[in-house]
């Protein structure tokens, strides 16, 4: 694979964050261009910012009260919810957290860039990606690769063998 593909991958956690959290800052209703990327992205960026503007960033986060859907086919007429992790995870728990996540996130990226553990890389891509949808980033149950910062892959495990 190419260097710089691989690059792109293993950087991949930093780049949706970066791309979501632009976005979400520069929504505004008044864009077509911005409230078709809302609908495509069904409202992540709209509530998004309304969770920016109401509740704001903080070193440590905050407790942000959210109304979702649970699991009924009519939205309650007071909906709010945080579906993208870099959004929840900066908003809820803070600068330090989210910025601490994107630190350990390009460590893995890295270590699997240099080992090149392709499919580690894939995945890791695929897992940035998806959180730009879903607020399961730091839920264990459904990410299971958070462990892998404390794993023995590539070189290591080959060297023990």
């Amino acid at each position: 694979m190419a260097s710089w593909f691989s690059g792109l991958l293993a950087s991949a956690g930093t780049i949706c964050a970066a791309g979501i959290l632009i976005l979400s800052m520069l929504y505004t209703k008044g864009s077509s261009i911005f409230l078709k990327l809302d609908s495509i992205l069904s409202q992540r960026l709209s509530f998004s910012k309304k969770g920016m503007e109401v509740y704001g960033f903080s070193i440590f986060g905050q407790y942000i009260p959210m109304q979702g859907n649970g699991g009924s086919t009519e939205t309650p007429l007071n909906y709010f919810f945080l579906d993208s992790s870099y959004i929840s995870i900066l908003l809820q728990y803070g600068l330090i957290m989210f910025v601490m996540i994107l630190i350990l996130w390009g460590i893995i990226g890295l270590r699997a860039r240099k080992e090149k553990d392709w499919v580690l890389l894939w995945i890791l891509a695929i897992i940035a990606f998806q959180s730009i949808m879903e607020q399961h980033l730091l839920d264990i149950s459904y990410n299971p690769f958070l462990w892998i910062l404390f794993a023995e892959t590539g070189k290591k495990r080959k060297q023990k063998k």
